[in-house]
């Protein structure tokens, strides 16, 4: 059974009240210290979500979705595939400039900049966050792929 737009635009927002506190830490530039803790509502709505980013990734179109809500839920993940990326393949050294998590957060805020409307590049975006293993064999490559697609301005 597949879900309305509508509906999932509901977990959406559902999401983001979840992830709220978060999210403005992010925005902020401030360091999360303590994520939003993994309930099974929270569990089950990132699961059900990442069908909206899977829809994105083949279509490039996210105008049927709120962008405020999708962005927190994009912010949220991007940080979970990158984490989960890191521990597959910790290739980063702190010694060498910028840490991981320094460089995460960098990437983060520049999601967390796109206020009024998505990147350009939110299709390629999504694309990695839906198969990151795909192409990158590396926390390091991966990271810095990501940061190239969200630092763009819009035109």
């Amino acid at each position: 059974m597949e879900i309305s737009r509508e509906k999932l635009n509901e977990k959406l927002a559902s999401f983001d009240k979840l992830v709220e506190v978060e999210i403005n830490l992010i925005t902020s530039g401030e360091k999360v210290t303590k994520p939003t803790q993994q309930t099974p509502e929270y569990l089950s709505l990132r699961q059900e979500l990442e069908k909206v980013v899977e829809d994105i990734s083949k279509t490039g179109e996210p105008s049927p979705y709120d962008w405020k809500c999708l962005r927190s839920f994009i912010i949220v993940m991007a940080r979970d595939v990158l984490n989960q990326m890191y521990s597959a393949f910790p290739d980063m050294k702190s010694n060498q400039g910028e840490s991981f998590e320094e460089e995460l957060d960098v990437i983060l805020q520049f999601i967390s900049g796109f206020e009024s409307k998505p990147p350009f590049t939110l299709q390629r975006i999504c694309e990695l966050l839906i198969n990151p293993k795909k192409n990158y064999k590396s926390s390091k490559k991966i990271l810095f792929a990501l940061e190239k697609l969200v630092n763009v301005t819009a035109n």
